[in-house]
């Protein structure tokens, strides 16, 4: 199967990621994985659907935050011992040229170590 992805994405938990949904109080937590053109969540607030559109502030290591606009591309809800939790991804689609390319340097400086 061919890759679908335009941007290849790095696995990590060190990106912390402050994310709402109009209506809704702020939400913390890590990633799972990022890439230039989305991240991927896994958090325990329910009511996270596709085509929703959140407001993220990323924490990148040693980076200004970025504030970014971004849709749900999809959520699976999956078990954990300590209740249920949810894996969501984003794709951005209001994030300035200069921070996609931050993100973009994060993850090849990352995938060449």
């Amino acid at each position: 199967m061919k890759e679908r992805r335009k941007f290849p994405r790095l696995e990590t938990d060190k990106a912390k990621i402050i994310w709402r949904k109009e209506g809704t109080f702020d939400n913390l937590d890590s990633s799972r994985n990022i890439s230039g053109g989305g991240i991927c969540l896994e958090t325990g607030q329910e009511g996270i659907q596709k085509e929703d559109l959140l407001s993220l502030n990323i924490a990148l290591p040693g980076e200004k935050l970025i504030d970014c606009k971004a849709r749900v591309a999809w959520v699976v809800e999956i078990e954990k011992e300590d209740g249920p939790k949810y894996l969501f991804a984003v794709e951005f689609i209001d994030i300035s040229a200069e921070d996609r390319e931050k993100i973009k340097q994060l993850v090849e400086k990352s995938s060449s170590k």
